[in-house]
């Protein structure tokens, strides 16, 4: 034993190093808490904590910090992710950045499979994940599922970046979301792609590749889509779902004959107040998700007969890119809100002249623009 704490709630395991995440996988039941940034470059082929089996149960707090450079390839492996195989476990504030991921099957960046509940808030994802085979990829998290009734599954303020390939239900965050799951306040800038030149493999979406008895609200994707069948910016197949106040932006395209649609590919349930560009996604279908062109998405938004973002609160969730420096003039969630760099507006700075008569002058600072 080499990590400081107990394990318990109110004394969790401390993670400062590579070698102590490493040690994660010998508590798998226990509380941990990230006390510094994470480098596993020394790990060439990082295996995942939690298997079949031997799954991760516990809760994992990042701490705000990052955990970087994880590399993992394991082509004929699945439960795959810094976090392999998990049940009930919470996952909180993890940052990943610089990740190269590869397996079989069930790929994520964060968490290959998760059976049972599971609450993820507050992480994100910078990097790549593929699958060779199997399918079932995304970003955040391979598969999550309800396995059986009375369990549940909670993805909130999360967001990932970069690149998902593979061949069967890929999502730029999740790629298969599964029964009683509640997503809010995510977002995707992911590309992804389709990697097989079949054209019967289904279910590619910006932010999940596949749903089932789900809701999803206040959540975007910006990434290109490239599918098969079963295609869209957000979802690409999408069962018995509530989704709501949510918009894509990607180009949107497909290998195959059915179902290739601006924000959702196959749609049953409801889709309300959700919207997606259909000057740069390339479709112009209705049902699924309403279009809209860029002028009327992007702010000051220019008028459209039935509106665009109607009913969304532009007060506790969305806010407008009056700037464009943020999210390009399309609507951002209030929790990314850059940190402002300063927190004053002016400053009174003493200066003295010759006489060493002492003035102020106030002082406006300059928001770096790097």
């Amino acid at each position: 034993m080499t990590l400081s704490g107990s394990g318990t709630e109110g004394d969790p395991y401390q993670v400062w190093t590579a070698s102590d995440l490493d040690e994660v996988r010998n508590y798998p039941s226990a509380y941990f808490l990230q006390k510094a940034n994470i480098d596993l470059s020394e790990y060439a082929n990082w295996e995942p904590i939690g298997a079949w089996g031997s799954p991760f149960t516990g809760n994992y707090d990042g701490g705000n910090f990052t955990i970087s450079n994880l590399t993992i390839f394991r082509s004929t492996s699945s439960y795959i992710g810094l976090f392999g195989y998990t049940n009930n476990p919470v996952f909180n504030n993890i940052h990943l950045t610089s990740i190269n991921v590869t397996g079989n099957w069930l790929v994520g960046g964060l968490v290959g499979y998760n059976r049972y509940n599971i609450s993820i808030n507050n992480c994100s994802v910078y990097g790549s994940v593929e699958d060779l085979y199997d399918g079932e990829v995304g970003l955040l998290a391979g598969r999550l599922e309800r396995y059986s009734s009375g369990y549940t599954t909670t993805v909130s303020n999360c967001f990932s970046e970069g690149t998902v390939k593979g061949i069967y239900a890929l999502g730029g965050l999740i790629g298969r979301l599964w029964n009683d799951a509640t997503i809010n306040q995510c977002f995707s800038k992911a590309n992804v792609i389709y990697t097989s030149s079949s054209t019967y493999y289904g279910y590619f979406g910006g932010l999940i590749g596949q749903i089932a008895s789900t809701t999803i609200k206040n959540c975007y994707a910006t990434g290109s889509v490239y599918g098969c069948e079963q295609v869209g910016g957000l979802i690409g197949y999408a069962s018995s779902v509530i989704v709501e106040n949510c918009y894509s932006i990607g180009s949107v395209s497909g290998n195959g004959e059915y179902d290739i649609r601006g924000l959702i590919g196959y749609k049953s349930g409801t889709v309300t107040n959700c919207y997606y560009n259909s000057e740069t996604s390339g479709q112009s279908d209705t049902g699924n998700g309403e279009p809209r062109t860029t002028a009327q998405m992007t702010y000051p938004y220019a008028s459209h007969i039935d509106g665009t973002y109607v009913d969304w609160d532009f007060s506790t969730v969305w806010a407008h890119d009056t700037s464009g420096t943020i999210n390009n003039r399309y609507p951002y969630l209030l929790w990314y809100a850059p940190a402002p760099r300063f927190r004053r507006l002016t400053y009174k700075v003493p200066y003295k002249d010759e006489s060493n008569n002492i003035y102020y002058a106030i002082v406006r600072p300059v928001r770096p623009t790097s």
